[in-house]
């Protein structure tokens, strides 16, 4: 009797003290363990959406630099060339040869303008104030995202793991506060998505944003061109739209399109068209090859390795294995003449495939939910702890 009510206090105590981690599904003991869904862990995403927000602040503020050379020298020395900061011989080649477009230049240039009617204005303050205008985009739209796509994309078994994979990617921070041509795409194709799938899409004026939004993505970095590519045959042979619709988008494309001339005209001082002169340079001139060759391969074993082993498999596996589940969806369409794209051209570089950060989150999260509804294995244990260490690898890193 006397061991029994030891061990009955002992329990008690235990229990008290562990009592927090119960909670947030990192600690479970017993029966309760089987319990393999995530719907327990951190319940309340107030908070997690507010740390969320306060990590993309701070990784705004404290970024030093930038990621490549071409996000300084084709977009803020171009601005500077214009502002008197950096003089044209100072320039790097691209410029005179009219083959990158004038959008974010003309943003930086008209900031620090702005910054002009109120204080001296500072270029390192003024790349501060970017890389925050970035953040809050890519932010608001990764909570539109996750608003309408949460039960289309979620898992009923891990309803959170969608949440935190949108959220709490640690590469995600570091890209989406950017001030790059590949995160200017990226937040583009993001709302061009959003757009698709919201309820309003049947609305003309939705329609003709639709195509607005791509042209400007096409604008931003060319290589977009294979996701509104892959969006145009999806419309057209799954979702079948109708004439009036597709016209709707290309009215706006168009407008956008002529917008756009009027940067590149500010930028070079001559009517120019940079995508024309970039396909001309790095593809029939192969001057992108110059600065490095790899395998068809590389990505992998790029993504695999510099994505934190075993979670980047976890992103790897069941990105791909998403294509083959769901190949009539739209991120299929979207994302495999982007990938096949970049993998058929000899030159790589990682940060070619940023703009799949947001959607590589859709895209695992559903194919482990199609998994769990096909194969019993998915359910157990020992696959739940490893979505816990996806999770927790993340949130880690990030903070």
């Amino acid at each position: 009797m006397i061991d029994y009510l030891c061990i009955k206090n002992i329990q008690r105590r235990f229990n008290h003290k562990f009592q927090p981690c119960r909670q947030i599904g990192i600690l479970t003991f017993g029966r309760q363990s089987m319990d393999i869904s995530l719907k327990n862990v951190f319940q309340n995403e107030k908070h997690w959406l507010t740390l969320a927000g306060c990590m993309f602040f701070l990784t705004a503020i404290f970024s030093v630099g930038y990621h490549h050379l071409d996000e300084h020298y084709q977009i803020l020395e171009f601005a500077g060339y214009h502002l008197g900061i950096t003089p044209y011989e100072h320039l790097c080649w691209e410029f005179p040869a009219h083959m990158r477009p004038g959008l974010q230049p003309f943003i930086a240039w008209a900031v620090y303008k702005g910054m002009g009617f109120f204080v001296e204005p500072n270029p390192f303050v003024v790349a501060m104030l970017l890389r925050l205008m970035m953040a809050a985009a890519y932010y608001v739209l990764l909570l539109r995202l996750y608003a309408l796509l949460k039960n289309e994309y979620g898992s009923s078994q891990h309803p959170k793991l969608l949440f935190f994979l949108l959220f709490f990617t640690w590469f995600g921070f570091y890209s989406g506060v950017r001030f790059s041509s590949e995160n200017g795409s990226t937040l583009l194709m993001m709302a061009s998505f959003y757009l698709i799938k919201s309820p309003g899409f049947n609305k003309p004026w939705y329609q003709f944003f639709l195509g607005f939004l791509m042209a400007w993505a096409f604008h931003c970095r060319f290589q977009s061109g294979f996701f509104i590519a892959g969006i145009a045959a999806w419309g057209m042979f799954v979702a079948r739209w109708n004439f009036s619709l597709c016209l709707r988008g290309a009215f706006g494309f168009l407008v956008a399109f002529a917008c756009s001339v009027l940067f590149d005209r500010w930028l070079y001082g001559a009517w120019e068209f940079p995508a024309y002169h970039y396909f001309a340079e790095n593809i029939i001139h192969d001057k992108a090859a110059s600065f490095g060759v790899w395998p068809w391969y590389a990505y992998a074993d790029w993504i695999f390795y510099r994505g934190i082993p075993p979670v980047s498999l976890f992103y790897l596996l069941l990105t791909l294995l998403f294509f083959v589940l769901k190949p009539k969806d739209l991120l299929t369409w979207m994302c495999i003449p982007f990938l096949l794209i970049h993998v058929w051209v000899p030159h790589k570089e990682l940060r070619f495939l940023f703009p799949l950060i947001p959607f590589a989150a859709l895209m695992t999260t559903a194919a482990y939910a199609q998994l769990e509804e096909r194969f019993a294995v998915m359910k157990t244990i020992f696959f739940t702890w490893m979505l816990r260490l996806v999770v927790l690898v993340n949130i880690g890193v990030s903070v």
